[in-house]
């Protein structure tokens, strides 16, 4: 480069040209690295060469250079669109990236309903971190990416509320579905406005107002009256005249009832959002033998969507976690198997799956959680046992290694049990007045004294003597 600038310049200064007024120079094109570029548009622009046009025009149209356009025809010849897919450089974030994407791709077979981000909140809950723009490049480039939502534009932006607390607010309503194809059942639920927890449910074959009583009390009853219940203008819920029985047995309770607008089920919207759920992920597909058998399984896959089933609007966490109050706890535990996650993936190796537990004794936070190879037992702020992992203590592998003598692992051979005379009745096994008593038969004991006991242990705790015991009064 420094040859051809004093090159230009010698030839201007022979020419008698002004040095000022020297040529124009020629405009930088804009380029993007080729590995930046969407597999369909390299498709595309192999299709434009084949069509006739040359590499430096396919190059300016996408806006690379011809020698990426060249390689990609390379590329296309020797391996087809599967040798065109992005290979990452390294051998450490090649073995990262091909475990990634093979767990993002399996959940999407298995899910295709799921979107990128339903797919990031699940790894998310295995500790795996991703990004929503990383699941949806891999789907796409994988052909399973969805086709784009029709455009839904609304005249008016609807009003969003949520109560900062749980048990602030329930929402209440009655979704109904033909059971076997046959008859119609009601299913009644009761969401939790801040968290979306399922507080209360219920399957019946009518919707009427003791239904809905029966629910409500049982909801109540576990999880103590909310300030405030929302339901539509139902028949199960208000009277045209006067005051409902639903509405009296909210007054008893201390609840204030609130109706939305008549014909206008946006106000129930979380309630609502959970019935198209419920519909389009257990529902649909499922075919019941009997009315009971479609009560036992719904109330399986509620027990699911409240407490592992991540939810998109409460920033991808279960209800379970936002109605107890430990979403921020649990974050943080899955920040931190994240990156330790980071790692193993990294050095090609299987991710670990998470491990924590939390709770609370009174008003005392009680935490089990992973780190690294130890699990801690934290009760408030202090750490009150650390447990390393590793392979089970095994009882008898220990014993064995006591009773072996000298380098050649042969363990000492017992002494015979002297002889007892079998005209004696004497029983095997002899009652222990309580359970803590260590009474044995006279055979157990002459075989206990025979046999070598351990260093430090008794010879009715030595191993291979067998106890029966029996309570007393039995």
């Amino acid at each position: 480069m420094l040859f051809w600038k004093s090159k230009r310049k010698d030839e201007g200064a022979h020419s008698g040209a002004d040095t000022k007024a020297g040529p124009e120079p020629r405009k930088k094109r804009v380029r993007f690295p080729g590995r930046g570029v969407p597999l369909e548009v390299k498709l595309l622009a192999l299709d434009a060469v084949a069509a006739g046009l040359s590499l430096t025009e396919v190059g300016e149209l996408v806006g690379v250079t011809d020698s990426s356009v060249y390689n990609w025809r390379k590329m296309y010849e020797k391996g087809g669109v599967e040798a065109m897919r992005r290979s990452p450089s390294g051998t450490g974030v090649r073995k990262r990236c091909q475990a990634l994407e093979e767990k993002i791709l399996a959940y999407r077979r298995e899910h295709p309903e799921a979107g990128v981000r339903r797919i990031r909140d699940e790894l998310k809950q295995e500790c795996i971190p991703v990004s929503a723009e990383k699941v949806r490049q891999v789907v796409n480039e994988a052909g399973l990416g969805n086709p784009p939502p029709k455009s839904n534009a609304r005249e008016h932006e609807e009003r969003r509320f949520e109560r900062p607390m749980p048990n602030l607010m329930w929402q209440m309503d009655i979704m109904t579905f033909q059971l076997k194809r046959l008859y119609p059942v009601y299913l009644v639920g009761i969401i939790d406005d801040h968290s979306r927890y399922i507080v209360g449910w219920g399957l019946f074959r009518q919707q009427t107002a003791e239904a809905v009583l029966e629910v409500l009390r049982g909801a109540v009853g576990q999880w103590g009256a909310p300030r405030e219940l929302l339901s539509d203008n139902g028949r199960q819920f208000v009277a045209w005249q006067g005051k409902s029985r639903f509405q009296k047995v909210l007054t008893q309770q201390g609840i204030q009832h609130v109706r939305s607008a008549p014909h206008h089920p946006m106000t129930l919207g979380k309630i609502e959002r959970f019935w198209k759920t419920i519909w389009t992920e257990f529902l649909e597909e499922m075919t019941f033998a009997s009315f009971a058998d479609a009560s036992q399984r719904i109330g399986y896959w509620i027990d699911w969507y409240n407490h592992r089933r991540p939810h998109q609007g409460i920033d991808g966490v279960p209800p379970a976690e936002r109605f107890y109050g430990v979403a921020d706890d649990v974050e943080e535990m899955r920040k931190q198997g994240c990156k330790e996650n980071a790692l193993q993936m990294a050095l090609g190796q299987a991710p670990k799956p998470p491990l924590y537990l939390l709770g609370r004794l009174g008003t005392t936070d009680v935490k089990v959680v992973r780190q690294g190879d130890e699990v801690q037992v934290q009760i408030g702020d202090t750490v009150r046992e650390r447990i390393r992992l590793g392979e089970p203590y095994r009882v008898e592998e220990a014993v064995m290694a006591a009773q072996t003598e000298g380098g050649d692992g042969t363990p000492e051979p017992a002494e015979e049990a002297p002889p007892v005379d079998a005209s004696e009745s004497v029983p095997d096994v002899v009652t222990a007045p309580a359970l803590g008593a260590e009474t044995v038969s006279p055979q157990a004991a002459a075989a206990s004294e025979a046999a070598p006991a351990v260093e430090g242990q008794t010879a009715a705790e030595s191993p291979g003597r067998w106890y029966e015991w029996e309570e007393e009064g039995e």
